[in-house]
């Protein structure tokens, strides 16, 4: 599958000769990568963990299809001014695992490409501790000194609250705790602003997102399965969960379906 885009007209192929020609605005994923790395035994959430062989071969499968995987600063930029030739696409990356430093930052620097990296401030050089409480491994997070190289190198760094609660069942003191406090730590950290934020277990609603845009973000993902456009509501970007299970096939599948719920929501 392929998403042809212009200012006028979007041709979606959907497979086996299927076509459908919309007069909308250019339409494009957002990808949500959690760990990179092998399944660790005895986690709970094995499907997080994508291998550096396979988050590679996706990259660069993303590159030859003629997508230009960017952070999402970029990617909000691309979609309000699109450029002729440029399909863009988003990476991100949910929780601040150190294995996304340690194992995903030196494949995004080999193949020139930018990503947003949400960090659960409260844990910063801590472990998974929302996952733990549900008997979880142990993750290590990564800490002060690896989240400012990857803005160093070029990364956008987002907020995923302090502590990963759902916002859906924390009093409207306690989220504006949890999402404030986090941007201004992570500020503090790096010296200048936190612009995205992401939800906890995708968990919003307009309640939540008034929240977030007053805390004077520049917009949010959530887990809706679909594409977005230039009138998507920016506090409510829709991403593509990309798994272990997440081969080629798959994510072209994740693709088409994508775009068949954005058709849909249009």
């Amino acid at each position: 599958m392929e998403l042809t885009q212009s200012k006028e007209l979007k041709n979606i192929y959907l497979g086996e000769g299927q076509m459908i020609t919309i007069a909308r605005q250019p339409a494009a994923p957002i990808l949500m990568y959690h760990r990179i790395g092998n399944p660790r035994r005895g986690s709970i959430v094995s499907g997080q963990y994508v291998s550096p062989q396979l988050f590679e071969k996706q990259l660069r499968f993303l590159q030859r299809r003629g997508y230009t995987p960017m952070c999402l600063a970029n990617f909000l930029s691309e979609l309000r001014h699109p450029k002729a030739r440029v399909k863009p696409i988003a990476i991100t990356f949910d929780d601040g695992y150190e294995s996304a430093y340690a194992e995903a930052l030196p494949i995004l620097k080999k193949l020139g490409i930018t990503a947003t990296f949400f960090v659960v401030a409260g844990q910063v050089g801590e472990s998974n501790a929302w996952d733990e409480e549900k008997g979880d491994v142990t993750e290590c997070m990564m800490g002060i000194e690896q989240i400012i190289d990857v803005h160093r190198q070029g990364m956008e760094i987002g907020s995923h609250t302090s502590s990963h609660p759902d916002l859906l069942l924390c009093s409207d003191e306690h989220a504006m705790a949890e999402i404030q406090g986090s941007k201004k730590l992570l500020e503090t950290i790096l010296g200048k602003p936190v612009d995205w934020f992401s939800y906890p277990y995708g968990r919003e609603n307009d309640h939540i997102r008034s929240l977030v845009r007053s805390a004077g973000y520049v917009g949010a993902c959530g887990t809706r399965r679909s594409l977005n456009t230039a009138r998507t509501n920016r506090f409510s970007l829709g991403r593509l969960n990309i798994r272990a299970t997440t081969t080629i096939p798959w994510m072209i599948y994740k693709f088409a379906r994508a775009a068949r719920n954005e058709v849909a929501a249009g």
